[in-house]
């Protein structure tokens, strides 16, 4: 029986020099198929700006762009797992057709600006400390229960600790049933 194939979608910094996804390679390789997909990369995004010129040009073009990528691929993913800017990518790309299961969005606070829900197997992560996510009118309209972690703010997907608690809940809701959440 093949691994579970996901996608891990990068934050607006794309993966160039950031360790932290090393982590998730680690914990989850053994259990799943991982493809690593570069937010930058597939959004067109000119990686030589600071991050306010990175936030506008993924809104003017980007995530549009990243998300049309993602659909024509027409790979099918049975998770995919976004960071910050990946996870609204992510939820875009399923809204346009692409073959995904469920999303994992972690600290994706441009998803308050959703007006439709998708219908797939969906958590969402953020910090308590988050200044900028969904409040909880969007959260109620979504009909979504936010996963909310404690003493973290909108990096908490790059934390150690996050990071080995959420491998470890992923690999088991793969392990229970054999396509997770299901």
């Amino acid at each position: 029986m093949s691994k579970p194939r996901i996608a891990i979608i990068s934050d607006l910094w794309g993966f160039n020099n950031d360790p932290y996804v090393n982590t998730y390679i680690e914990k989850l390789y053994n259990h799943f198929d991982v493809d690593l997909i570069d937010a930058q990369l597939l959004g067109d995004i000119n990686p030589n700006q600071n991050e306010s010129e990175l936030h506008q040009q993924f809104i003017e073009s980007g995530i549009a762009l990243a998300s049309e990528r993602l659909v024509q691929s027409n790979i099918h993913f049975d998770a995919i797992i976004g960071f910050s800017i990946g996870g609204t990518i992510g939820w875009n790309a399923i809204h346009s057709g692409a073959k995904v299961d469920a999303l994992f969005a972690l600290s994706s606070t441009r998803l308050r600006n959703e007006t439709i829900a998708i219908k797939k197997v969906l958590k969402l992560y953020f910090g308590e400390l988050e200044e900028h996510g969904p409040d909880a009118n969007w959260f109620n309209r979504m009909k979504i229960t936010p996963i909310i972690v404690p003493n973290f703010g909108h990096q908490l997907y790059r934390e150690p600790s996050f990071i080995k608690t959420f491998c470890e809940d992923l690999i088991e809701q793969y392990s229970e049933n054999e396509s997770c959440c299901s």
